[in-house]
């Protein structure tokens, strides 16, 4: 990958070393060391632009002089990573799900599904498509189709007789036709929902009307009896006087009147 090379002046063991490598994790590289002050480091790793860009390595040089002792000396390499389209492109918002009716008219938009290109360095486009998978259970793509460049899945066929639960697959897959590389793509399943119109618009239960009409009689008709009852004990209330006794004198009383017992006493009340 790369060829390292080192000059030195000294003579004899002083003159000879060993090349290292630092901050770096020797998971990525190794520098092979030859006894002429030539090193090549070399890439053991593949490397993902997604995961890091670049790579800065120290590389160290050290004799093996004894006096005044084992000299050394550095040289920093950035190694850049380029970036390809290794990435497939990743849907956002899953798990998609959506619920219709039997009766939903063709060309209605059910749901709208989206994705990015996963690579970050210049990401392409994305076009969806509507995926045929046979292996897919309950799979009804045939009444369906996916807005190429917005996403909108809608509706293509008259679905009124069309009931249950089933499984929509979209492709979406890198627009980009010109690179040197395979395209990528991704699926994504849509678990669909139809519910049949009769379950929405049943026909009314007439036993349960009537009854509920009764109830209702019954009770207008006990608030009307009780307002009755309320307004004649406040009418009878307002009106209500009692009259003074009448207590008869012996100068008015005939002597017929005279001979009775009892004394007279009468009260009335209207």
């Amino acid at each position: 990958m790369f060829t390292v090379s080192v000059e030195d002046k000294d003579s004899s063991m002083n003159g000879m070393g060993v090349l290292s490598i630092g901050n770096i994790s020797a998971a990525e590289f190794n520098l092979t060391d030859n006894s002429d002050w030539t090193g090549k480091l070399m890439l053991i790793k593949e490397l993902d632009y997604e995961t890091i860009t670049s790579f800065i390595i120290t590389i160290t040089a050290t004799d093996s002089g004894t006096d005044p002792g084992p000299l050394s000396s550095t040289a920093t390499l950035t190694v850049s990573v380029r970036d390809i389209d290794d990435v497939p492109p990743q849907w956002i918002g899953e798990p998609y799900s959506t619920r219709i009716y039997s009766n939903t008219k063709v060309n209605t938009t059910i749901l709208t599904v989206s994705a990015r290109d996963g690579d970050r360095t210049n990401p392409n486009e994305v076009e969806y498509y509507i995926a045929p998978n046979e292996t897919l259970t309950n799979n009804i793509s045939e009444y369906f189709e996916v807005n190429r460049f917005s996403g909108e899945v809608y509706v293509t066929y008259n679905i009124a007789n069309i009931k249950g639960d089933f499984n929509l697959s979209v492709l979406a897959v890198e627009s980009d036709r010109k690179q040197d590389w395979e395209i990528k793509t991704s699926t994504t399943e849509v678990a669909l929902q139809i519910i049949p119109i009769d379950v929405i618009i049943a026909p009314p239960d007439v036993a349960t009307i009537a009854t509920s009409i009764s109830l209702l009689i019954i009770c207008v008709v006990a608030v009307f009896v009780l307002a009755l009852c309320i307004n004649r004990g406040d009418h009878d209330f307002k009106h209500r006087r009692v009259h003074p006794v009448l207590e008869p004198t012996k100068k008015e009383m005939s002597p017929i009147e005279e001979n009775k017992e009892d004394t007279v006493t009468a009260t009335t009340t209207v």
